[in-house]
């Protein structure tokens, strides 16, 4: 009925410490007008005890007012309705202290149990501030002289002291001036020192480009040198007819000479080889001014000939073409032959004048050899005789042109 507590209904609503929900009950008046009271203690009676029909409250000073619903609303009215009033509730106790509302009952006893303890620990700050003012209540007054003389003398002491303060404060205007004289002073000298650190870099670059320069100078006159001594060393004739061997056949300036079955030689390297001969004997024959007698030797390249020196003279041609006639000599043998009669001379003309000078290979009239093995230099023999003799010939030729260049290094 409308006179009696209606069945309590659940709302949620979250602790504002803890954020834990809580289950407040309300509570339904029929036929009564209720109040909340804006105090704390007042609204906490509504939230703990039942009200009993036709039960009221004292009137306080300020107090918000709640209709309630009319007589012939429902019992089961909107839960937002008591969600609202719940709400404002809650706000006002809020806005009465500095705790927000509501909270669980742990967040409560604990609130409470800090409460408590500030509240003694106040007390005890009261106690001491109490002993405290006691104590200074209880201290003799001082001497009143005897403290005007103690400020008379502490004046006075202040007087020197700004006095003396004074005179420092003057030093210290003097050494400020004498500072910024100073620092005047020391950026002359660091404008100086940075210009002769710009000099003395400057003077340093010219010193190393200096002496990169003379380091080049010297490694190119080393070099110079080494090339000079090189050179002192190295002989013309040598660099220029260099006689050596490929396999049977002797070669000079890498042109062979000689012919064989296995390996025929064409003709215009075999002449090209005797006309660096020829040229060879006419320049040891004017380094050493050695004169040939019976013959001259002429230096025409693959066209090298010998000249004879009876009247009227015979020419002689040292190339060949390839073409001789079985027991008959030709032009180009006896060129050969001839050619021999000149290194002959010319062996002659050094042992002269080199006693110790022997040749390796003796030479007999058309013939070259060591002993018995005595290889003709005609082509009309067999070509591994003639190839064999030639072989022979530059060796000689060799022999002659170590010893001239002993005689003539340069």
């Amino acid at each position: 009925s409308g006179s009696k507590m209606e069945i309590w209904k659940q709302t949620t609503f979250a602790c504002q410490k803890c954020q834990q929900p809580l289950a407040l009950e309300r509570l339904d008046v029929d036929g009564a007008r209720y109040d909340l009271l804006r105090k704390p203690r007042q609204a906490s009676m509504v939230l703990q005890g039942e009200a009993d029909e036709g039960e009221s409250f004292p009137e306080p000073a300020t107090v918000i007012s709640i209709p309630r619903p009319a007589a012939a609303a429902s019992v089961d009215e909107p839960a937002t309705r008591w969600s609202s009033t719940a709400q404002d509730l809650f706000d006002i106790l809020s806005s009465e202290g500095s705790i927000d509302h509501p909270l669980c009952m742990e967040c409560a006893d604990l609130l409470f149990d800090d409460i408590n303890k500030r509240s003694e620990r106040t007390l005890q700050d009261l106690t001491r501030y109490q002993k405290a003012l006691a104590a200074l209540e209880e201290r003799p007054i001082p001497d009143t002289a005897a403290l005007q003389a103690r400020l008379t003398e502490l004046e006075q002491q202040e007087t020197l002291m700004s006095a003396n303060v004074a005179q420092l404060a003057r030093e210290h205007e003097e050494l400020l001036a004498q500072i910024a004289e100073a620092n005047a002073e020391a950026a002359t000298l660091d404008a100086q020192e940075e210009r002769h650190w710009l000099d003395y870099n400057e003077y340093q670059r010219m010193l190393f480009e200096f002496l990169d320069f003379q380091c080049g100078t010297e490694a190119q006159y080393d070099h110079a040198r080494e090339q000079l001594d090189r050179l002192k060393k190295t002989n013309v004739l040598n660099d220029a007819f260099h006689i050596w061997h490929d396999g049977h056949f002797g070669t000079i300036n890498g042109l062979r000479l000689g012919r064989l079955p296995a390996q025929p030689v064409d003709w215009s390297e075999i002449n090209a080889a005797w006309g660096q001969v020829a040229l060879l004997m006419t320049v040891m024959f004017k380094l050493t001014d050695f004169t040939l007698k019976r013959y001259t030797i002429v230096a025409g390249g693959s066209a090298a000939h010998i000249e004879t020196q009876e009247r009227p003279p015979r020419d002689l041609p040292l190339h060949g073409q390839g073409s001789f006639r079985l027991f008959t000599e030709n032009k180009f043998d006896t060129a050969m032959v001839a050619f021999l009669d000149c290194l002959s001379q010319f062996t002659e003309f050094i042992e002269l004048r080199d006693p110790h000078f022997r040749l390796p290979y003796r030479i007999d009239g058309d013939k070259i050899g060591e002993g018995q093995a005595m290889h003709t230099i005609k082509q009309t023999g067999a070509d591994e005789t003639w190839t064999r003799a030639l072989k022979l010939v530059l060796t000689n030729i060799k022999w002659c042109l170590a010893w001239v260049c002993r005689q003539h290094p340069q």
